[in-house]
């Protein structure tokens, strides 16, 4: 007689590892890491494509296992993820806890309103695909979205919260449709881009836009309401359009960039500390702007800069860049002309007045060797001379006891003026302490003098300005000297750049740049003199180590 044998019992492969020894169970957990996904009982996740409240589209976790969800997800139930390849449609009110869209994924408000959260401790990240194309998203004002991959916005409201684009993420606006920011606020952190296509912004209430990122737009449309648009750091507002882009919001630029095309129009304050660079390589951009406070907020602050590029003689939008203001405009900042191309010799117009007059003068002028500025009522002119007024044979300063010589001699002069003498401490503005008549006309060599009887302690600058009787001028190249004999620390200006930054130091020393991931970029010696170029280094904030005594200085590429 055969014996009896009980059947083999089946065991879950969860059942069968919690019946192992423990050294088993964590070798199993390390092979199979997928196992130890973090994940409560409550959460949800997609199954497949469908509707946000159908429940055929979800699946939920009981501890144990996934298993099909008897509803859709609410507020009330644990964190939501929308997997790789599903697209869930939101249309019809919903409120909800975290949510998280994986790369692949894509989650579509429609209509109606997905509310984050009741008690405002969720968030929204998406590594996929969130498009705002009719419903509202509606965020509670210390919750936020995160845009690691893409965000569509062509129409409904975004109410109270923060959306943040992320370093690699992008978000478009297009349609003819108002986009509300009901006391909501964009970040557009650096390495994020928006591309705004089409519909105007209204920043209701505390609403706003703070970027440091990238922003594109190709549209001829407007922002307004009573909030804020805020150019930051790393920014830059690129227009490609040739119509008008109206802010009729305050708008501050710190250390952002305006650029492109078309007009600009700032129909409230704008507070400029940062760049205006007309033109897409080159251009013409045009700003009207009626300064309506001209002493805190006017178009060209003491801290902004207007860079010009000058490619070739083709005319201004082609050849060269050039800014159109519609009424007055007072001249302050930094003036930098730049030469890209073949440039022939000639008068090239960069600022142009349409009605009312230009006054003032830039703090700081850059200019390519052989070009020569000129201001007139309303036009400032930039010449190329291949024959210049003045040919500068040297220029030097020593120190004599407390004081700072200057010696200068020319070559030759043509419709010579005069030479104002300018000083400048290493991270501030020139300015005129001096001033000798040129000889007018000379075909010989002619020696000058200037003694700076008050320097100041520490490193000097001093430059002279070679004004013609035509009023037009250039600048020499920078000479430095110091006057004490205490070792200070480095001098490293300028500390906001586009490129270059020099480095003065009696001493000799090895200096070191480094962003702010603990990365050496350079590492260079110094002596006496030298610069750290970073010109081809992103925008955003880098930190020069002196290894002498282990001081760093704080540098911001823009």
């Amino acid at each position: 007689m055969l014996a009896y044998s009980k059947p083999p019992i089946l065991l879950s492969p969860i059942e069968y590892l919690m019946k192992r020894p423990l050294h088993i169970l964590l070798s199993f957990i390390l092979l199979f890491p997928f196992l130890s996904k973090s994940q409560s009982i409550g959460d949800y996740r997609t199954v497949a494509t469908g509707n946000w409240a159908s429940a055929g589209t979800w699946e939920t976790y009981t501890g144990l296992a996934w298993i099909p969800a008897p509803a859709s997800p609410t507020y009330l139930d644990g964190n939501i993820t929308i997997r790789n390849t599903h697209t869930v449609t939101v249309t019809a009110n919903a409120t909800v806890d975290n949510v998280t869209i994986d790369a692949g994924g894509t989650l579509i408000l429609a209509s109606n309103t997905l509310t984050l959260g009741l008690l405002g401790l969720d968030n929204l990240v998406c590594n996929g695909s969130l498009q705002i194309s009719g419903g509202d998203l509606n965020l509670n004002l210390t919750s936020s979205v995160t845009i690691n991959g893409s965000m569509l916005w062509t129409d409904g409201d975004l109410v109270t919260g923060t959306v943040n684009i992320a370093n690699g993420g992008t978000c478009t606006l297009n349609t003819t449709a108002t986009k509300d920011l009901q006391s909501a606020t964009i970040n557009v952190n650096l390495g994020g881009t928006v591309n705004w296509d089409g519909g105007d912004i209204n920043l209701n209430v505390l609403g706003g836009i703070n970027s440091n990122g990238a922003i594109n737009t190709s549209c001829n449309n407007s922002i307004s309401g009573l909030g804020t648009f805020n150019n930051n750091s790393g920014g830059v507002f690129s227009k490609t359009s040739t119509g008008t882009t109206t802010f009729n919001v305050i708008v501050t630029s710190v250390l952002g960039t305006f650029k492109g095309v078309g007009t600009y129009n700032f129909n409230n304050l704008f507070l400029n500390a940062g760049t205006i660079s007309p033109g897409l390589s080159p251009g013409i951009v045009i700003v009207t702007y009626a300064d309506l406070d001209p002493l805190n907020y006017p178009l060209l602050g003491t801290n902004s800069d207007l860079d010009i590029e000058i490619k070739d003689g083709s005319g201004p939008g082609t050849g060269h860049d050039q800014i159109v203001k519609d009424n007055s405009i007072t001249l302050k900042g930094t003036l930098r002309v730049t030469e890209t191309g073949s440039v022939p010799d000639g008068s090239y117009t960069i600022v142009l007045v349409t009605s009312g007059t230009i006054s003032g003068d830039f703090d700081n002028v850059i200019l390519p060797p052989g070009y020569t500025l000129t201001k007139a009522a309303a036009i400032v002119i930039v010449t190329k001379s291949s024959t210049l007024p003045v040919k500068l044979a040297n220029f030097t300063a020593k120190k004599v006891d407390n004081n700072v010589q200057l010696n200068w001699q020319t070559f030759s002069e043509s419709n010579s003026d005069r030479f104002e003498v300018e000083r400048s401490k290493p991270d501030g503005a020139f300015m005129k302490i001096g001033e000798i008549n040129a000889a007018g006309y000379s075909n010989q060599l002619k020696s000058y003098q200037f003694t700076d009887n008050d320097p100041d302690k520490g490193f000097n600058l001093y430059r002279l300005k070679q004004v013609d009787q035509d009023n037009k001028f250039e600048y020499s190249a920078v000479k430095w000297i110091r006057v004490d004999d205490t070792k200070d620390q480095l001098y490293v200006f300028p500390t906001i750049t586009n490129g270059p930054v020099s480095v003065l130091s009696n001493e000799k020393t090895v200096v070191e740049l480094y962003n702010l991931q603990g990365v050496r970029l350079i590492s260079k010696e110094i002596n006496n003199n030298g610069q750290i170029d970073l010109s081809n280094y992103a925008a955003g904030t880098y930190l020069l180590r002196n290894l002498k005594d282990g001081r760093s200085y704080k540098l911001i590429k823009k």
